[in-house]
């Protein structure tokens, strides 16, 4: 029976080489020796050729099937990127509950990435029971080891109290970590610590420093504060036309606050020729979305809602 699996194994791998230009026969010699490690890595490689469309075109139906093969080998990266697989619905019919199974097996086993994703399965409550304790014990474990992401929803939990006591100054730490690392999300919320005096001394240039990252990157809310910022003088010295930018950067994507005062600067000519009707058609954008004040100045324009 052995025999056979490994016979089926070898006709999937088809013309996989070892990176040297060799066939399979070339590297393991006899069907006794291509067994073990080196036999579910070069399943693994030729899984991850098919997932990513490397050398050939890219069918995730078969990156699966390759997976599940090295997985079952105990190849601890395909373990996770067939978990992966199940969790996303791609080449398989999405089973949080089976990715969750997986990525247990690869983060026992040290998998980063896996301790990652069960973290967030505990947070979310996605293919197994909701528990944001357990989940931060998780994410914790990831961020000590670096991982960007991990460090960013630790800093929520101590940030929300969810699953851990609320406490600003590790959030304010942990988000330092991964903003450090280019993690929007994180650079936004140090930010909104430094800008707010939480968990660190208040330090508005620092935080208009951070949001000045965020923002061109595309981040909508550091967009926004970063407007505010060059609209209020705080952190930075006062300029209109740079807040009009921002704000509208901001309102164009949605953001609510930053059209109803894309809207103002229109209506007053600050940072901006004055017009009306643009004041108005802003003012009626911020409307739509709840904005009472914009509503009021729509009115007073002449404007209905």
């Amino acid at each position: 029976m052995r025999k056979i699996k490994l016979l089926l194994v070898i006709g999937l791998l088809g013309g996989l080489t070892a990176g040297c230009g060799e066939s399979i026969s070339d590297v393991c010699g006899t069907e006794a020796r291509c067994t073990g490690k080196k036999l579910s890595g070069m399943i693994y490689k030729r899984a991850e050729m098919y997932r990513t469309g490397e050398g050939v075109e890219k069918d995730p139906v078969k990156a699966v099937q390759l997976h599940r093969k090295a997985a079952e080998r105990g190849h601890l990266g395909s373990q996770y990127w067939l978990a992966e697989s199940y969790r996303t619905g791609v080449g398989v019919e999405k089973d949080p509950a089976k990715a969750v199974q997986l990525h247990r097996k690869s983060a026992e086993k040290g998998h980063l990435g896996a301790q990652y994703w069960l973290a967030d399965s505990y947070r979310t409550g996605e293919g197994v029971a909701k528990d944001p304790a357990k989940a931060v014990q998780l994410y914790r474990v990831a961020a000590e080891r670096g991982h960007r992401g991990a460090q960013y929803w630790l800093a929520e939990s101590y940030r929300t109290g969810e699953g851990v006591g609320k406490d600003p100054a590790m959030a304010a730490q942990w988000y330092g970590k991964a903003a450090e690392k280019g993690h929007l999300g994180a650079q936004y919320w140090l930010a909104e610590s430094y800008r707010n005096g939480e968990g660190v001394a208040k330090d508005p240039a620092k935080a208009v420093e951070l949001y000045r990252k965020a923002a061109e990157e595309g981040h909508l809310g550091a967009q926004y504060w970063l407007a505010e910022s060059y609209r209020k003088g705080e952190g930075i010295g006062k300029d209109p036309a740079k807040a009009v930018q921002w704000h509208r950067r901001a309102a164009e994507k949605g953001h609510l606050g930053a059209q109803y005062w894309l809207a103002e600067s229109y209506r007053k000519g600050e940072g901006v020729e004055k017009d009306v009707a643009k004041a108005a058609e802003w003012y009626y954008k911020a409307a739509q979305q709840g904005h009472v004040v914009a509503r009021e100045k729509l009115e007073q324009l002449g404007g209905s809602f």
